[in-house]
């Protein structure tokens, strides 16, 4: 991003500023590149005016023909202000760092130190002895391998007429210098039986050895096995595929290099660069328009009128609000509908709670009154008994037993007492019985 914004930046400087500014500020971008000092004269302008325009321009007087130019070149000194300051490259001092960590920029001598820059800068503590060592046998390392891994696939070279009924088709995974034969989903089972009565494969994989051009090629192949034991195989690339793969990729390539030991071969450098590559990216909005704008400005379609195009991009925007809209509608038709099914369930599991306080309740209702019932008889043949020895007592004037029938007398009241507040408690659970069934 550093490198295309500086690009961008310098093309529209060079329209109106001075060519040796622009290398100067190229190898040290601390001073002011849109400066009124450095800028064309009118006439010098490197702006390249479409032929219409130019025979307009022609037929007008000298002075309209300067303020035309002069605002020419006010505009595009704004543009590129503007960029310069609203921009990551602002602050380049850190940014242009991250340049080593592109898959070109790994050999270069330089990357050293920018791997070192970017880890003084990060918020954890880096060996930064570690760090260089690790980098420098980096840049040894073999990374054309490493980049066409996981890009490059293999066909056969196709067999000549008269072998093709001599040949079995296996499935191949190609690692470094040799290849784990499995059946082919192609092979049919007689030919696969005179593939494992061959010895070719078994009925698990089978190691053969790949051609040296072949070595460290990662990927897939369809090989062709004469049926014959001593038969041959038949290799070869399916196509050349662009070295220059994604960034992400290529270091996740890199993160899965081993040790002879079987530990991570670069930790250091893992850490750091796993680090970067998590960074935020501040003008991730900007990208993504320029990416919008170049799935609709097409090959087929590059005349199309700036009119035209902002007109397709607002209609895009259009949509994406109204799908925002409706899927936040969405949504709360969703939660309002969630928390009535909470209520209900709530309101549910509440019934359910009565009915079983219900139940629960007569239980309690039921076996109270059965106690309340033996109480009172209980009371009332006590206090029979009492009275009738009191009456005997007095009939044969016997004081002792006259004051033992008074006392059995107190005794039954003191039930009956008891007898009748267990029965108010009886009445209470009742009234709740009552109020939770309306």
């Amino acid at each position: 991003m550093y490198e295309e914004l500086s690009q961008l930046v310098c093309i529209i400087a060079g329209y109106v500023y001075k060519e040796n500014v622009i290398s100067e500020w190229l190898k040290n971008n601390t001073f002011d590149l849109f400066c009124e000092v450095n800028l064309r004269d009118i006439t010098d302008l490197n702006v390249h005016l479409p032929n219409e325009l130019n025979i307009h321009l022609n037929n007008l007087f000298e002075l309209d023909k300067q303020i035309f130019l002069r605002n020419v070149r006010k505009h595009l000194d704004s543009a590129g202000n503007h960029i310069l300051n609203n921009s990551s490259i602002k602050d380049s001092s850190k940014l242009k760092y991250f340049r080593c960590l592109k898959s070109d920029e790994i050999k270069k001598s330089r990357s050293s130190i920018e791997i070192n820059k970017i880890a003084s800068i990060m918020p954890f503590k880096v060996d930064c002895n570690k760090l260089v060592d690790e980098w420098k046998l980096l840049r040894f390392e073999s990374l054309s391998n490493i980049m066409t891994r996981t890009w490059r696939r293999l066909i056969v070279n196709r067999p000549r007429r008269a072998e093709v009924s001599n040949v079995v088709w296996l499935s191949a995974i190609v690692l470094k210098t040799r290849a784990i034969i499995t059946p082919c989903c192609r092979v049919d089972a007689a030919c696969r039986r005179a593939a494992i009565a061959g010895g070719w494969y078994s009925s698990g994989a089978t190691c053969l050895p790949v051609p040296p051009r072949l070595w460290g090629v990662g990927g897939r192949a369809v090989v062709a096995v004469d049926k014959v034991p001593t038969g041959t195989l038949y290799w070869r690339p399916l196509r050349t595929v662009s070295t220059k793969t994604r960034i992400e990729h290529f270091w996740n390539n890199i993160f899965d290099l081993k040790s002879g030991l079987g530990e991570i071969k670069y930790s250091t450098v893992t850490k750091v660069v796993r680090a970067c590559l998590t960074l935020s990216h501040g003008s991730a909005e900007v990208e993504r328009g320029f990416s919008r704008s170049g799935n609709i400005l097409t090959d087929d379609k590059s005349a199309m009128s700036c009119r035209m195009s902002n007109g397709r991009l607002n209609i895009q925007d259009g949509l994406r609000i109204k799908k925002k809209k409706k899927r936040k509608q969405k949504k709360k038709i969703n939660k309002n509908l969630e928390e009535e099914q909470q209520l209900r369930r709530e309101e549910e599991k509440q019934l359910i709670d009565t009915k079983e306080n219900i139940v629960d309740l007569e239980k309690q209702y039921l076996s109270a009154k059965k106690v309340e019932a033996k109480q009172k008889k209980a009371a009332d043949t006590f206090l029979e008994e009492a009275t009738e020895r009191r009456q005997k007592a007095i009939n044969s004037n016997d004081l002792v037993n006259a004051q033992v029938a008074v006392g059995m007398i107190d005794a039954a009241k003191k039930l009956r007492d008891n007898e009748q507040k267990r029965s108010i408690k009886t009445e209470s659970l009742q009234t709740k019985i009552e109020k939770k069934k309306i």
